[in-house]
């Protein structure tokens, strides 16, 4: 291959990377561990993109049932 080409490749090669650097969406998340009064809890999360709630997972791993005196 001639340098001319090969140059050219490499040329185009380094603006795609720096091109392709560019910065990504972040997501905002939220993590709680509650329950009302004796009742089992269990942990939730959940996700957020440009402010609004697009996506949620919990758990069905109780901790202790009953957080107070009956």
């Amino acid at each position: 291959m001639c340098q001319k080409t090969s140059f050219f490749i490499y040329c185009f090669l380094i603006i795609g990377l720096f091109a392709s650097c560019q910065p990504k969406d972040t997501f905002d998340w939220n993590a709680a561990w509650s329950a009302p009064k004796y009742y089992g809890c269990s942990p939730t999360v959940e996700y957020f993109y440009q402010g609004k709630s697009i996506a949620g997972a919990s758990a069905n791993i109780g901790n202790d049932p009953g957080w107070g005196t009956t």
